[in-house]
């Protein structure tokens, strides 16, 4: 017998292979999860690992909850950034708002424009559309409206500026730190990458910038469309210091029929290079190659892809999507899709914007109205 998801789809004979997407035992519960099985250990992550199906049984762990915070309500959250060791985690949303939670027990702060300890200029209502954490001192560094950028140390904002973008209407969309002595890359969705130091270094590209990603201190990708508007062709770039200034355009194979854009990347490691986007498109890559393929989206409707993250040590894809105006989440391994947590009590009604995660026990996702999600919560 061979089965997918618990259910019989063919019937083999011994020694012969089974179907695709089957499993020869009907007790794998995720055939795309080659972690999920009977043998495996039950750990805290959300999932059914060792398919007895309960979901972090005898653990007291915790769900995927909503975050009950006075410092997170109301607001139109649109980035979220988490220390790689679970804390601090910093939330970025539009009109000046920034709030940061420092420990498991501590609240969230908030370093909204409005108060005395607000990033920007006197008075400024800056949408945030990014945020990354420094490993090595927990500050945040945010980006967003009219090339605007900040960095708060979770007591004060300890510098913000400027960067004269070539279009008044262009935004920076992506960032992330590289290498030490620390570099800050930032993209802006006019199509440019800048190196944030006092004189910024300027690397243009064609198209249109929304997500950017590193890989080890050399290699930063960035993806968007080669058009600003409808229709629009998918784009993945590489730059490299070596390169200079020129960007190396990536071939993504299967994508020729596809309008959109892409909006997130994350280099899990140099052979395994996740980008999402619009209409459900996901693509994955290769440092060692410019042939990019395409993965097709899970069976249902089409689901637009806004945000993507790898848990460290894993090739295991966390994808944040919105279909229509309800958030949901995706898991995508080498092998496919799998299931992914579930939200408690139900998934939100509202639009959800960004994930990070320092592994697959501890993450975030944010969104519209206030809503802030992490896993786990009691």
């Amino acid at each position: 017998m061979a089965k997918k998801d618990g259910r019989l789809v063919a019937t083999v004979c011994p020694g012969e292979t089974p179907p695709p997407f089957s499993s020869p035992t009907g007790m794998d519960c995720d055939d795309n999860d080659s972690a999920t099985n009977p043998r495996a250990t039950e750990v805290c992550d959300g999932l059914d690992n060792d398919c007895d199906g309960q979901v972090d049984e005898l653990m007291s762990c915790g769900s995927l909850r909503g975050v009950s915070d006075a410092a997170l309500t109301g607001r139109q959250w649109r980035a979220v950034a988490v220390h790689p060791s679970g804390y601090p985690v910093w939330v970025a949303g539009l009109e000046g708002t920034l709030a940061v939670k420092m420990s498991a027990e501590a609240p969230f702060v908030s370093h909204d424009a409005d108060t005395a300890t607000g990033c920007g200029p006197p008075g400024n209502s800056l949408n945030w559309h990014a945020a990354w954490v420094n490993p090595g001192n927990g500050a945040v560094v945010i980006a967003g409206q009219g090339g605007w950028l900040a960095e708060h140390n979770g007591d004060s904002c300890v510098r913000a500026q400027q960067i004269n973008l070539p279009e008044a209407s262009d935004d920076f969309a992506g960032i992330v730190g590289v290498g030490e002595p620390l570099q800050i890359f930032v993209s802006s969705t006019g199509g440019a990458l800048y190196e944030w130091k006092a004189d910024p270094l300027h690397h243009d590209s064609p198209g249109k910038y929304w997500g950017l990603h590193a890989l080890g201190a050399d290699a930063l990708y960035a993806v968007g469309s080669m058009e600003e508007s409808a229709p629009m062709t998918p784009m993945v770039n590489l730059h490299t210091r070596q390169g200079g200034s020129a960007p190396i355009a990536q071939t993504l194979q299967g994508t020729a029929d596809y309008e959109g854009s892409l909006r997130a990347v994350w280099a899990a490691s140099t052979t395994l290079i996740y980008a999402v986007g619009d209409g459900g498109l996901v693509v994955k890559g290769s440092s060692q190659s410019r042939d990019w393929e395409r993965v097709l989206p899970p069976a249902g409707p089409a689901v637009n892809y806004v945000s993507v993250a790898v848990p460290p040590g894993t090739e295991t894809a966390y994808v944040m999507g919105n279909d229509g105006n309800r958030g949901r989440l995706h898991r995508l391994t080498p092998h496919g899709w799998a299931k992914a947590p579930a939200f408690a009590p139900s998934a939100p009604n509202v639009p959800l914007r960004d994930i990070a995660m320092s592994s697959a026990e501890n993450f975030w996702i944010v969104g519209d109205d206030g809503h802030v999600y992490h896993f786990p919560e009691p």
